[in-house]
Parts: C-alpha cells; structure tokens; sequence
C-alpha cells in the first residue's frame, strides 16, 4: 500500500466516522449495515478494510469467527475498542491486495467502500477468489461515483473538500461488475444504495459475488 494512503487514513482515523458520513450521506452506512445485516449466516469471515469497525459488528453477529484487517494500525485501535468483548473477532493488518491466508480459508468475504482506495483492484479481487471456498461469498459495497451525473457530481466534490477538511481521499472509482471476470466470480446480484434524502450522496453499488 503506497505510503502517502497509509498516512492519510492514519491520519483521518479518529475523525473517519463523522468524515465519511458527511461526505458520502448520513444514511449511507446504515443502509448498507441494514443490508448485511439481512444476509444469511457467514460462517468464517474476513473483512478487508474494517476502518472503525462499524460493519465487523453485524458480521461477528452472523458468523463463527470474523478476521478483521485493516492497512492502519490507527484504524485498528480504535476497531478493537468498538468490538471489545468480542470474543468471536481478531484484528489483523494486511493489505487486500496481499495478504498471508492460506487458500481456500473463509466462507465469506466483506469489504465496505474499500475498493475506491486499492491501487491494483483486479489484483484484490483474485486475492479473494482464492482464500476464499468453493462457492464462498463475496459481497463488497463499492461507492462509485461514476454513477454521479451533472451538477450532483459537483455538489458531491465540494462536499467532500469539506468533509475531509481540504484534502479529498486518494482514491479512484471503478466498477465491481468491471472486476469481476478477471477474477473468475459469478454475480449473484447487484444493486445500487442511495441516501433517499441527498441526491447527491454518493451511490454505493451492494454486490454479492460467489465463487464457482
């Protein structure tokens, strides 16, 4: 992971929950959270880019263990504060582009709005397809801001100069559904998560993924 990404998100970590809401819409998360939250049992889970931990809650509720990975160490702390108590959950840096499981070790795969901060996607994605089982799940909530047209585009970037306070994230936007033949995934289904009440949140593409 390029250092200049490190840095920044280190550096956002105690202000990402109030950053990344504002910036993406107040009912984002919860709407994706509400999702997952409604998905079968997971079983063994790793969560690539856990950030706070506000998904790895309702993961480590629906699953028999949950690996929770993040590239910053300042992340992380604070992760490990929020699920204190959870005895079904482990912490771990790694880089989803590279990481050390063995093949064919998990169940089930989450990644939230961490696909626009990876630099080789393709490359994350074949990372998933094998430490994953047969016919493991893998469901990623992207934010793809191509989805964004005209002045909602616009509105968008400048809300995020504020909400990042001036320096918007190092990111890039591609679509799963672009990543997904390079790996070898089927889609079970695809659909796009929006703020109901900014139309100009940014849209979140909740795709589940298996692999065959």
């Amino acid at each position: 992971m390029a250092r200049s990404k490190l840095e920044y998100w280190s550096h956002s970590s105690k202000t990402y929950d109030t950053s990344v809401d504002k910036a993406l819409g107040d009912n984002i998360r919860p709407l994706i959270n509400e999702k997952l939250s409604k998905e079968g049992y997971f079983g063994k889970v790793v969560e690539f880019g856990c950030g706070t931990g506000y998904f790895t809650k309702t993961l480590a509720s629906k699953a028999e263990s949950v690996i929770a990975t993040d590239f910053s160490d300042d992340m992380l702390v604070i992760a490990r504060a929020e699920l204190d108590g959870w005895d079904n959950v482990q912490f771990q840096n790694a880089d989803w582009q590279n990481t050390s499981f063995a093949d064919e070790t998990f169940d089930t795969i989450f990644s939230g709005f961490v696909i626009p901060c990876v630099t080789d996607k393709v490359r994350a994605m074949k990372e998933s397809y094998r430490i994953l089982k047969p016919q493991g799940k893998l469901i990623i909530a992207n934010p793809n801001l191509m989805l964004l047209t005209g002045m909602n585009k616009l509105r968008f970037l400048f809300r995020n100069i504020g909400a990042w306070r001036g320096k918007l994230p190092p990111v890039s936007f591609r679509s799963v559904t672009d990543l997904v033949e390079a790996a070898g995934f089927s889609v079970v289904s695809w659909e796009v998560v929006k703020d109901p009440a900014n139309v100009s949140s940014m849209p979140v593409e909740y795709v589940r993924l298996i692999k065959s």
